[in-house]
């Protein structure tokens, strides 16, 4: 039984009082979940393996410091863990989700939502947990009510927010979130954790103790949430819950070291010894003036020649090719940069097909996207419901729009070869850059230059009013 279980038969024997001890164990359970969210976290931002080359770590981790003997040790860093990150996320979430409710496009509800969204920046809330949740593989986020009695939320990190729930209902039971903070003791301030422990009406606050309990905080009372349900979701990745750059971490640790080591042979060539056959360069005065003039005299019969190591050009270069088609194929975002993509060459239709396994990935987001939104609204509407707004959660709408660049010129040609086949109302919805085919024909009309059908002769009559 995992700890998560144990809690929650500890919770029915105390009738879901949380009791110090399942707080110490749930924590204790999640220290490794929680560090290995950091260090993916930690890698995003840069702090990758490779930094650590010719250190004490690195020796522990690898059996060697590898470093040369005149201490030539490059450690650099190519970006590819950001770049899967931003490229999937700019292209998911690099356009706001749309939100609307079925049947409907204006009146209260939409009102409300749209007022919602806008006070908590929804757009960028929503890129940011999509974001997360790619590096980590989770994000969490909390809904609250502010002091003016609105409705508010906030991303949480997947380190800091525990889930408890055994599978047996479809959301979370109780949810934990723990945080460090500052605790003057005497003179000196220590580090405590504070947690936060939510269920499906009442948060209660517990602050930790020099012995590692926790207790009840005294300066902050239990309180209503006002929520229907535990006001804390989670945004998971996927159904793994595993981060974007996960699979390929080997490849790219692979492909760090393999430029690091290029570099180091690149400034090892400077130092490269100089081997004299049947003579000698004599005191030390002589071997300076060979270094600075660069020119030396030898006897007959004596040759000069540097110590260098022979080094196929060639397959290093395909190796590092192959390392890179390789992070590229199995964290399925394209290399944008490369001609096969994005040369003048290419058409829009080979530019899909290429985006192919990051549009699967991008649906397989937006499912668990929509359906941690879809809970979202279900606590807001119970709110929303209390003070006389019924609005029916599953009738609200989520559109996801993929963040592409616009290629005008084949949008316009579709349109126009449609032209006798489907309505005007179809055809205008093909353009990527109009949002509302019904209110684009309606500008259209209002727009279009009012013809005097008087002004006109009849059909068969002259302009002189004879008979043509």
């Amino acid at each position: 039984m995992n700890e998560i279980n144990k809690a929650l038969a500890a919770l029915k024997q105390t009738d879901a009082g949380v009791t110090s001890q399942i707080i110490v164990d749930l924590i204790k359970d999640h220290a490794a979940e929680a560090k290995a969210a950091r260090t993916l976290y930690s890698e995003y931002t840069g702090d990758v393996k490779i930094l650590k080359r010719g250190t004490t770590e690195d020796e522990h981790l690898n059996g060697s410091t590898d470093t040369a003997d005149d201490d030539i040790c490059n450690k650099i860093v190519n970006d590819f863990r950001g770049y899967i990150i931003d490229t999937m996320s700019g292209y998911f979430l690099g356009n706001p989700i749309a939100y609307g409710i079925d049947g409907i496009k204006e009146g209260p509800g939409i009102d409300k939502i749209k007022e919602f969204n806008t006070r908590n920046n929804a757009g960028n809330l929503d890129k940011l947990s999509g974001k997360r949740s790619g590096t980590c593989g989770s994000a969490g986020r909390l809904y609250y009510i502010d002091p003016d009695g609105h409705e508010r939320m906030k991303n949480l990190d997947p380190w800091e927010i525990i889930f408890v729930n055994d599978g047996s209902i479809d959301g979370t039971q109780y949810a934990l979130r723990y945080y460090d903070v500052q605790v003057k003791s005497g003179a000196d301030w220590d580090t405590r954790k504070r947690v936060e422990w939510y269920d499906v009406d009442t948060v209660y606050f517990y602050m930790e103790d020099q012995s590692g309990n926790y207790g009840l905080d005294p300066d902050e009372p239990p309180i209503l949430h006002m929520f229907s349900d535990v006001p804390c979701i989670e945004f998971p990745n996927n159904e793994e819950r595993q981060g974007d750059f996960v699979k390929v971490s080997t490849l790219i640790d692979a492909y760090d070291r393999d430029i690091s080591y290029d570099q180091d042979e690149h400034e090892a060539f400077r130092n490269t010894y100089l081997i004299l056959t049947n003579t000698t360069l004599g005191d030390e005065t002589n071997s300076k003036e060979v270094k600075n003039s660069r020119t030396m005299e030898l006897g007959e019969g004596a040759t000069a020649q540097y110590l260098t190591k022979d080094v196929n050009d060639t397959y290093v270069e395909n190796h590092k090719k192959r390392l890179e088609s390789n992070i590229h194929q199995f964290s399925r975002i394209p290399d944008m940069t490369d001609e096969n993509f994005s040369g003048t060459a290419q058409s829009g239709e080979s530019r899909k097909w290429k985006l192919v396994g990051m549009e699967t990935k991008a649906g397989d987001k937006e499912l668990m996207m929509t359906q941690a939104l879809r809970q979202q609204y279900k606590l807001l509407t119970g709110v929303w419901a209390q003070k006389g707004l019924v609005i029916d959660y599953l009738k609200i709408t989520f559109e996801f729009t993929r963040n592409l660049p616009v290629e005008l010129a084949g949008a316009a040609e579709t349109t126009k070869n449609l032209k006798g086949l489907v309505s005007d109302k179809t055809r205008l919805g093909l353009l990527p850059f109009i949002d509302d085919p019904e209110a684009e024909m309606k500008q259209m009309d209002e727009e279009a230059p009012e013809v005097d059908l008087d002004a006109f002769p009849p059909e068969n009559d002259a302009p002189d009013g004879s008979e043509a």
